[in-house]
């Protein structure tokens, strides 16, 4: 397994570096990590990236993208960042504590709507997105995506 934390938005060529961590792993191994799709930028950034960028930024590379998963919401990371106690208010940036993501569970609820839409819509408003990228030649896991 290679770990890419939060650091796409830091390199100068992200293909560059998305290609070197496929040719670092092993036959049957996993690139896992997050990237920044709508966190407020800070000092150190270059750039965001959405689902469907990083999606296509890892086939060039060679990776099959295997799983999302929802990570902070944008606001409360937008008013983490405002708030500047980042050790005594980190509980508002565990996604399942998320008012936006709740908000959007429950009006989908009530219309009946399909858990699938929930979930995409709740992807548009992800500050970070979690992933776990597999190279082209391991084999297929299978994920409860749910």
């Amino acid at each position: 397994m290679v770990l890419c934390e939060d650091f796409l938005d830091r390199a100068p060529d992200p293909r560059a570096l998305l290609a070197e961590l496929r040719r670092a792993l092993k036959p049957a191994g996993r690139l896992v990590g997050s990237f920044a799709q709508l966190e407020p930028y800070h000092a150190a950034s270059l750039r965001n990236h959405t689902a469907y960028g990083f999606a296509a930024l890892a086939a060039t590379a060679g990776l099959r993208l295997e799983r999302l998963a929802l990570g902070p919401d944008a606001l409360a990371l937008l008013l983490h960042r405002m708030d500047g106690r980042s050790s005594d208010c980190t509980h508002v940036l565990d996604p399942a504590s998320s008012t936006a993501y709740a908000a959007i569970a429950e009006a989908d609820r009530e219309i009946g709507e399909d858990h699938r839409i929930t979930l995409y819509k709740q992807l548009l408003c992800a500050g970070r997105i979690a992933f776990v990228c597999a190279g082209d030649q391991a084999p297929a896991k299978s994920f409860d995506h749910a």
